[in-house]
């Protein structure tokens, strides 16, 4: 084990215990997020001019592990996806961040008066951020346009998601923005950056959702053995352990490919492939542990409410089945082919997670 994964491990299982993360305050713990910061662990994998420690592996093994703890802090969303787009734009890093992308239309930048003007639904992690980074896609040929909005300046309406993290729907009429980039491609690198983290997420949530299955099985005993020795929950388990390895597989790629030019294919792929897992994954644990799963007592739901909770966010399933085909198809039918079979594996992931969802 490295030194990353195992400063993140020690400080997760002190802070991250399932009493903890139940009853952060609003799905926050700023005590958890204080010591992350005092050793770096905020700003992994920034470049050295955000003042950055550690490589994208050590950031993709935080951000991981962090999923697998069900942590109550934005590491994924401030240093990797905010501070990717904060990257691209050479600007200061403060954090904590929340990264907000304005549906088309929703909001306006009036650059005379550096304001902006609409509103933006269902910001995660709104309510606790320092700066709102705000990505507006153009229209009618302009370039899209990234800001930072001061989130005290902001009116919000806070609420939480289904993985019980605070949320927040953010009024940002005659609010000052500060103008950090324009042009093309902010806004689609911005989704497919959040599209990869979130599909690492979902496969270290994976990741705990089988080991604690695999631990309720060989301890709960039934007609006399451990639920762990009858032959349906073996299949069951075997079918959760491949399909997260497969989604580690296709998040990894993806993570390890943000920013480049491969990058939004690799990661409409690992989206496709971890959704499906997730929810796979997710179906086979609650049947596995049967009521005891369903309970708020149990820490279960902790994991397996935020995996259908980021299935969602940054594209869906079905959003990225369509984009991506529509890509290919685009590529012309003599490239279908060598694309679906070349040696780049995340598009051959997608297409076998399309063809056992179509066989299903």
């Amino acid at each position: 084990m490295d030194l990353v994964e195992d400063t993140v491990n020690r400080l997760l299982a002190d802070h991250c215990s399932p009493e903890a993360v139940s009853a952060a305050a609003g799905g926050w713990s700023e005590e958890l997020w204080s010591l992350l910061d005092d050793v770096g662990l905020t700003r992994v994998g920034l470049p050295e001019e955000l003042d950055g420690a550690g490589t994208r592996a050590d950031a993709a093994t935080v951000v991981r592990l962090a999923a697998r703890a069900a942590a109550p802090v934005p590491l994924a969303d401030s240093a990797v996806i905010a501070g990717t787009i904060l990257a691209r734009c050479a600007a200061e890093f403060k954090g904590p961040y929340a990264p907000a992308l304005a549906a088309p239309g929703a909001v306006e930048y009036h650059e005379q008066s550096g304001t902006l003007a609409g509103e933006l639904a269902n910001v995660v992690w709104a309510p606790v951020a320092q700066e709102l980074i705000v990505v507006i896609p153009g229209v009618d040929g302009c370039g899209d346009v990234v800001l930072a909005v001061d989130r005290s300046s902001c009116s919000i309406q806070i609420s939480t998601n289904i993985a019980d993290e605070p949320l927040g729907t953010v009024c940002l009429d005659g609010v000052p923005a500060r103008l950090l980039d324009e042009g093309p491609e902010s806004y689609r690198a911005a989704l497919a950056c959040g599209a990869a983290v979130r599909s690492l997420q979902i496969a270290g949530a994976c990741e705990a959702i089988v080991a604690r299955t695999i631990n309720y099985a060989n301890e709960r005993i039934q007609f006399g053995r451990s639920l762990g020795r009858f032959q349906a929950i073996q299949q069951y388990v075997a079918r959760m352990a491949a399909e997260t390895v497969a989604a580690r597989r296709a998040a990894d790629e993806a993570f390890a490919l943000i920013g480049l030019q491969a990058g939004p294919r690799a990661a409409a792929a690992a989206k496709i492939r971890c959704g499906s897992a997730g929810t796979c994954v997710a179906r086979l644990s609650h049947q596995v542990h049967g009521a005891m799963g369903f309970t708020q007592e149990y820490p279960l739901h902790l994991l397996s409410r935020r995996v259908w909770n980021w299935r969602e966010e940054y594209g869906s399933e079905a959003y990225w089945r369509s984009r991506l085909g529509a890509e290919l198809v685009g590529d012309g039918a003599e490239m279908l082919w060598p694309a679906v079979t070349s040696t780049v594996s995340y598009l051959g992931a997608a297409a076998c997670s399309e063809t056992e969802r179509l066989s299903s």
